[in-house]
């Protein structure tokens, strides 16, 4: 058998090589909304999503939470401390406080990610009572002046539809989200700038 090519192993190679590649993706897009939990999941359309932000963050400060692997590997929300900043749709943010928010750990590497690499983590919430302030979805501006969506999922759920609708509207548009608040408002923000 010796100097006989085994036919499945140089292919083999190659596909592992290939699989490999496609894992380390650079895009932090791709990187930071990749599906964890081995699937997608189901959300409503996309800029019916969007368009369900009630109250809107900016998170100042890094917290030892955005790196904890016991923590980001739980997959789960849980309740953090976080430092942040309201936003109203003024062009400055409020002070930055202490908010208390039922956030998804998936998010977490991607807030992380953007305050290390002098980009902005904005969090659109919802409201559920006067105790819990729950993170819908963190949009973050990098600071190449991209625009995408962080944690599970969200890089085909959110990211990859609305870059397909705004087309090159999109990093324009996605800077005018954060502080708006309300299905009209929203609506009327993503629907002005459509590629149609």
């Amino acid at each position: 058998m010796t100097g006989k090519r085994r036919p499945g192993l140089v292919g083999g190679i190659i596909l592992i090589a290939l699989l490999a590649s496609s894992c380390s993706n650079s895009d932090p897009a791709v990187r930071l909304g990749a599906c964890t939990t081995g699937g997608s999941i189901d959300i409503a359309p996309p800029l019916t999503y969007l368009a369900s932000a009630e109250r809107w963050l900016e998170v100042v400060a890094p917290s030892k939470d955005f790196t904890d692997p016991t923590l980001i590997a739980r997959n789960t929300t849980v309740t953090l401390t976080i430092q942040a900043a309201m936003l109203d749709g003024s062009p400055t943010p409020g002070p930055a406080t202490k908010q208390f928010l039922a956030i998804h750990t998936s998010f977490l590497p991607g807030i992380n990610w953007a305050l290390s690499s002098g980009g902005h983590a904005f969090l659109a919430l919802t409201v559920k009572n006067l105790d819990t302030q729950t993170v819908l979805y963190v949009l973050i501006p990098a600071s190449d002046g991209t625009h995408f969506f962080a944690g599970n999922c969200e890089y085909s759920t959110l990211t990859k539809p609305i870059r397909a609708l705004l087309g090159a509207h999109t990093d324009q548009t996605l800077d005018k989200l954060p502080g708006i608040v309300g299905t009209e408002q929203i609506d009327a923000l993503l629907a002005g700038e459509t590629d149609t």
